[in-house]
C-alpha cells in the first residue's frame, strides 16, 4: 500500500501548478520552480518587463527560464506509463498484499488499497473514493489552495 502513495506523491511533483497536467515542454525559472513552457509564457503576457514566479512570487526583471530536461524525461515515462495499462498492472497499482487493483482511495490513511484491503480491521471506519474520484477532488482541493495563497 506504500508504493501507492508515492505513485500519488510522484505524479504530484510532475504536474505543473498552473494547469494542473503533467508537464508539457518543462522550465525551471531563476527561483527553480517549474512550468509548462507555454503555460508560464501566458501567465506572464500580461505582466510588464517585470514578471514574477506565479508560486513564489519571486520578482525577476526578464522573461527567463531554462529547459528542465530531466523532468521532461521523467514526465515522458509517467505518459507512458498511463498509455500502456499492461505496465501499470505489473508495477505499483496492484496491491502488494493481495495482487488486486488499487480502486480505492482511503482518505483516513491517504492511500490506494484494493476492495479486500477496505474490510480488513485495518481500514475499519475508514472513508473511501473510486481513485478517479480521489484524483478530482484533490486536483481541485490544490486549485482552492493556490487560490487562496494568490489572493493573500
Amino acid at each position: 500500500m506504500a508504493v501507492s502513495k508515492y505513485i500519488l506523491t510522484l505524479t504530484e511533483d510532475l504536474t505543473c501548478s498552473i494547469c494542473l497536467s503533467l508537464f508539457v515542454e518543462p522550465v525551471q525559472l531563476e527561483c527553480e520552480h517549474n512550468f509548462c513552457k507555454s503555460c508560464i509564457q501566458a501567465y506572464w503576457e500580461n505582466q510588464g518587463k517585470v514578471v514574477s514566479c506565479p508560486e513564489c512570487r519571486a520578482v525577476s526583471q526578464q522573461k527567463s527560464y531554462k529547459k528542465a530536461r530531466v523532468l521532461a524525461n521523467l514526465c515522458e515515462k509517467a505518459r507512458q506509463l498511463e498509455l500502456n495499462p499492461g505496465l501499470q498492472q505489473e508495477g505499483g497499482s496492484r496491491c502488494l498484499e493481495h495482487d488486486e487493483k488499487l480502486k480505492l482511495f482511503c482518505q483516513d490513511d491517504q492511500a490506494l488499497i484494493c476492495v479486500i484491503c477496505r474490510d480488513s480491521p485495518a481500514h475499519s471506519g475508514h472513508s473511501f473514493l473510486p481513485v478517479t474520484d480521489a484524483v478530482r477532488k484533490y486536483k481541485v482541493r490544490g486549485e482552492r489552495e493556490r487560490e487562496r495563497a494568490f489572493s493573500l
